[in-house]
């Protein structure tokens, strides 16, 4: 990933998941991402789901 702000953006677009790229909190690359964990942990198991199908099939040029 070489731009994590739009990787988030798509992110959201594709799958409704929001979470801040990593470079929002003074990360120095752009390898990483937060995701807040206070959703019921049904909730939350289903969002890492659709992450793990939304970063199964993403690629930036």
């Amino acid at each position: 990933i070489h731009d994590d702000e739009k990787f988030v953006l798509d992110l959201l677009l594709r799958e409704k998941i929001q979470v801040v790229q990593g470079t929002g909190f003074n990360w120095p690359t752009t390898d990483h991402f937060r995701i807040l964990t206070l959703p019921y942990a049904e909730d939350l198991e289903a969002a890492i789901g659709r992450i793990g199908r939304f970063l199964s099939g993403y690629r930036q040029s």
